[in-house]
């Protein structure tokens, strides 16, 4: 899908009056490139899980800031003058999803369903086995 933002705009302001799948089109689009503007956060938590720097009981680092994300979204998109400005970024697709996969994770974790093992091997399996580039020189402070 390419981005129109007259398009979006008009979109949003119908938004109370229909359920459009163009619209949740679109916003996926912000809402992936406003977690890939916070990836190498996510990816420095997920890091450090793995790497036992912090444990399951600091799952909730990544929580927090997925949240902020999604917050940050919301206050995004419902700011026009910020909307014009928006580019987005075919390198997000997909990443806001992905990482919202790890962010139930951390729900089922904290929840005790999974053991601290199984949400260590299922982070790893996220960070080596997507096409997203984690590299840790590229680390930036969180933006929101």
């Amino acid at each position: 899908m390419n981005y129109n933002l007259m398009r979006h705009v008009e979109l949003l302001k119908r938004s109370q009056d229909l359920e459009n799948w163009e619209l949740v089109e679109y916003r996926a689009i912000i809402q992936n490139r406003m977690f890939w503007k916070n990836r190498y956060q996510f990816a420095l938590l997920m890091e450090n899980f793995i790497n036992g720097i912090i444990d399951g009981e600091d799952s909730d680092s990544f929580s927090v800031l997925h949240i902020k994300t999604v917050d940050a979204y919301d206050t995004f998109e419902t700011d026009f003058e910020k909307l014009e400005d928006f580019q987005p970024d075919p390198k997000s697709n997909g990443f806001g999803s992905l990482m919202t996969f790890v962010y139930r994770d951390c729900e089922v974790l904290e929840e005790e369903y999974y053991t601290q093992k199984q949400f260590k091997e299922s982070t790893f399996f996220v960070l080596s086995n997507n096409s997203f580039d984690f590299s840790p020189e590229k680390r930036l402070k969180i933006d929101f």
